[in-house]
């Protein structure tokens, strides 16, 4: 089955939408599944129109040049119906001249509706996989406002999409069941979790020399590693490491990766006298990711309660359980299908400091807990989020629906 990928990034982008759709792409090629990849024109890192990484083709989709596009680029919606169109045509002559079977997209609806349109003129099925309300993020950064006109806008034009794509894949519950109460089907939706490669992320060997690098011999570090956007809670997290320190006088954070928050984190280190005891490592190659890991004794992610952190699901927690790192995690929608409170790792009420810190005291203290909840994770992670088992799942979709397009009416 010949599988065409139609997306807004892809490595060497860093994000987590980059890396889900990397072991997406990778896992179905184990399962011989032939997959094609097509960025739109937001992606603008390439070589060449048409790269192949691990294998994979991927199509790379330029914005169109000129006066006339120059001077509209900058307007709304404008320059939105440049990109969608240019992609649209990309995509189809892909589809055609690749013979593909099916038409996979994955959001934002500006990949979503030009799949949809290409899929329809070739009689193709085609399937649109939500990761994440595009209009939620954009009001995490500023971009733009919550219930203004746009928003709404954005959210009807999505779930009208949604109504008409043959097959919806969401990430999580939480984003599943807001489209249930915008009136989709739930037959309609399919739920196709994020994963990790847990033959990968493996319990780790301590990078003995990275800790001695990092200051960190003899100490409990606890850690965080992802970007440093501010709905990630980093400066509640500092907060709290704040309260630690006096009763802890051993313990350490470390802060691996950067982004948007990082200089007021640093900022607010410096004010509190921090310096030293935590720690900033800036971006590190995704290689050397298991051995920042390895140094840390408990794993962070003190996401704030807002509609994006409740309805989406992190890659990086996965990777940290799988890894026998215990999390301590906000408990919210997105962490709740993922940790189990007291069993394979710990929640705390989000937003909440002391709560935060209660918690933390707990597993700095009692290195028998730090055990438990690491091993249990460990479990959990290879017999339920293990990236062949989600890939399985997903190929069940694909030949059920690619069958029924084959089929005589």
């Amino acid at each position: 089955m010949k599988v065409l990928h139609v997306l807004d990034h892809t490595v060497p982008y860093f994000s987590g939408y980059s890396f889900r759709t990397k072991y997406i792409l990778e896992t179905q090629k184990r399962f011989g599944l032939i997959p094609l990849a097509v960025t739109s024109p937001k992606h603008e890192k390439m070589d060449a129109l048409l790269e192949e990484i691990q294998g994979i083709p991927h199509y790379r989709t330029r914005m169109p040049e000129g006066f006339l596009v120059r001077s509209i680029r900058k307007t709304p919606f404008l320059k939105e119906k440049i990109l969608m169109k240019a992609l649209r045509q990309r995509v189809f002559e892909i589809a055609r001249d690749e013979r593909v079977d099916l038409i996979h997209a994955h959001s934002p609806i500006l990949n979503g509706i030009p799949a949809l349109k290409v899929a329809r003129r070739l009689h193709l099925p085609v399937i649109y996989e939500v990761r994440a309300f595009w209009e939620d993020a954009a009001v995490d950064h500023g971009t733009l406002r919550e219930h203004s006109l746009k928003y709404g806008l954005i959210q009807r034009m999505e779930t009208d999409l949604i109504k008409k794509v043959d097959l919806v894949i969401t990430i999580c519950r939480g984003l599943r069941d807001d489209l249930i109460a915008r009136g989709i089907s739930a037959e309609k939706i399919a739920i196709v979790t994020n994963g990790v490669e847990t033959s990968r992320f493996r319990p780790p060997v301590r990078n003995s020399a990275l800790a001695t690098r990092l200051g960190l011999d003899g100490k409990v570090t606890l850690g965080f590693l992802g970007s440093f956007y501010r709905y990630e809670g980093l400066d509640l997290l500092v907060e709290a490491f704040r309260a630690l320190i006096t009763p802890f006088p051993h313990a350490r954070l470390l802060l691996v990766g950067d982004g948007e928050g990082g200089e007021e984190l640093r900022g607010a280190v410096m004010r509190d006298g921090l310096e030293g005891k935590v720690l900033f490592t800036g971006n590190v190659p995704h290689d050397e990711v298991q051995d920042y890991y390895s140094v840390m004794d408990v794993a962070v992610y003190p996401r704030k309660k807002m509609r994006l952190t409740e309805t989406v699901t992190p890659l990086k927690t996965l990777e940290a359980m799988s890894m026998e790192r215990p999390v301590i995690c906000s408990d919210l929608g997105g962490f709740r299908e993922i940790v189990r409170d007291g069993v394979t790792g710990l929640l705390f009420r989000a937003g909440d400091v002391g709560d935060l810190v209660a918690r933390c005291r707990a597993v700095i203290a009692d290195p028998g807990l730090r055990e438990n909840l690491a091993k249990a994770a460990r479990i959990d992670m290879q017999t339920s989020w293990d990236w062949q088992e989600v890939i399985r799942r997903q190929l069940s979709l694909y030949e059920s629906l690619v069958e029924h397009y084959r089929s005589p009416v």
